[in-house]
């Protein structure tokens, strides 16, 4: 794991769960991953990742993430 980069949201699925939260201040694209219902998961692998983030409909899944804070310049 330890060689593996951090997983960047890189889009949202338009009408998913993540699309729905970017709404209201939730997952949004540019955001890293840190945890998974409170387990640490920075740097883990896509394989490692998709189990956890996948589960069945109407299921919640908690993330933590690290969020890029851009100043008013757009930097």
């Amino acid at each position: 794991m330890d060689n593996q980069s951090a997983l960047i949201v890189d889009s949202l699925v338009p009408g998913g769960p993540a699309w729905d939260s970017a709404a209201n201040g939730g997952l949004q694209v540019g955001d890293m991953l840190q945890t998974i219902d409170g387990k640490n998961v920075y740097r883990w692998s896509v394989n490692l990742l998709a189990p956890l983030l996948l589960g069945p409909e109407g299921t919640t899944v908690r993330l933590g993430v690290q969020r890029q804070v851009q100043s008013a310049d757009g930097e």
